[in-house]
């Protein structure tokens, strides 16, 4: 462990006996250390350099240059900054449009307000002499039309830039369950721990549920998040983050996903291609995907790569008991089986989190599997 990564480990037990509920969230964020020279030369959050995936950048030549100006405080701070862009869900704004070094400026500020004894060279209300607890928006349409920097210290929001709404959804699902997970981790502790109230408030909408003319989709996208969040393990090799002690916590940021499709006779191709299509998404979104063939059978499984051969086998009856078997055996996070549902009962005994998605509605009581999650594919949407 070099000293980038135990200043980080530091920094997140500061906020732990201060702010836990950020503690919590950045306990839960995937970290990806860069270097010298890498387009993100301090800290930031934001998606992958694939697009598919919500992640906290640390430069650890920044690290290194803060520890050597005796500046360690400033990491904290950093983290809190941050955290804070997560919170007032920045890293989904879609800025097109806007000026880019002005809306940079108009979310540093939303954020820096809240952060106690924050450096003096970040921008924050007293630079334009604005009012408190207004959002980015606000700020940005008050700023002025000149380019005086006013020599403060520009932040990275460069990965929020170019995305694509079909590529966030899950990403967006994860998210908000890490901080809904961090919340409920927060009140059972103890409470939040100092921080503003409008940054209370803002937590708040983590718990409304997204307005969403597919539900579906949202349901997808919400089974693929707990999925993927609950994937954690403990290793003696790694250090706590929370403790600074062994074992520590892996959180490991892909999801191992068995994606069964129905290939029976009852099955259209074009069923088929749809189903390629949902999982084609959440490959997108950061999963290590799995087709997996079967009708009676299990007749072919393979890992998939973003492309479809437009081949498949079998094509008998159905059975789902083999497909069951076969993920049980093979160890997945979680499994989601495209149907018609028509089959006989399911009398394989499964651990794995499972998701029917179903090609039509059926009558509970023709249920061959009462266990797992069930969603329609609304025909509707091409």
């Amino acid at each position: 462990m070099n000293m980038a990564e135990k200043e980080i480990i530091k920094a997140s037990i500061s906020l732990l006996k201060e702010k836990p509920l950020y503690a919590h969230i950045f306990q839960r964020m995937e970290k990806v250390y860069v270097g010298k020279g890498h387009k993100i030369n301090k800290m930031a959050v934001g998606l992958n350099e694939s697009g598919n995936r919500i992640v906290f950048y640390v430069n650890e030549y920044y690290i290194n240059g803060l520890i050597k100006e005796g500046k360690e405080d400033v990491v904290s701070k950093s983290v809190e900054h941050e955290i804070l862009h997560i919170i007032f869900k920045h890293v989904f704004v879609d800025i097109t449009g806007y000026d880019n070094e002005k809306i940079n400026i108009a979310m540093d500020i939303s954020c820096n307000q809240y952060i106690h004894n924050h450096p003096t060279n970040w921008y924050d209300i007293q630079c334009y002499g604005f009012p408190s607890e207004r959002t980015w928006k606000w700020y940005y349409d008050h700023l002025p039309k000149s380019k005086d920097d006013k020599g403060k210290e520009k932040t990275e929001h460069s990965l929020w830039e170019n995305k694509k709404t079909d590529d966030l959804s899950i990403s967006e699902e994860i998210l908000r369950t890490i901080v809904k997970d961090a919340i409920k981790e927060s009140e059972s502790g103890g409470g939040y721990g100092n921080i503003g109230f409008e940054v209370i408030s803002e937590l708040k909408g983590f718990f409304k549920k997204p307005i969403n003319k597919n539900k579906w989709k949202f349901l997808l996208r919400n089974f693929v998040a707990n999925s993927t969040e609950t994937d954690i393990e403990t290793t003696k090799n790694r250090v706590s983050k929370r403790y600074g002690t062994r074992p520590g916590l892996i959180n490991r940021s892909r999801l191992n996903l068995a994606c069964t499709i129905d290939i029976s006779s009852s099955i259209c191709d074009d069923q088929i291609l749809r189903f390629i299509k949902e999982i084609d998404c959440v490959y997108k979104n950061g999963a290590d995907i799995t087709i997996i063939e079967a009708d009676t059978e299990v007749r072919n499984h393979y890992s998939y790569k973003g492309k479809f051969s437009g081949k498949i086998h079998g094509r008998g009856g159905t059975n789902f008991n083999p497909a069951i078997r076969f993920v049980e055996d093979n160890r997945f996070d979680a499994h989601i089986y495209f149907t018609d549902f028509v089959a006989g009962k399911v009398v394989e005994k499964f651990r794995t989190p499972i998701l029917w998605v179903l090609t039509q509605k059926i009558d509970s009581k023709r249920f061959p599997c009462e266990k797992g999650r069930i969603i329609i594919l609304e025909k509707l949407d091409v």
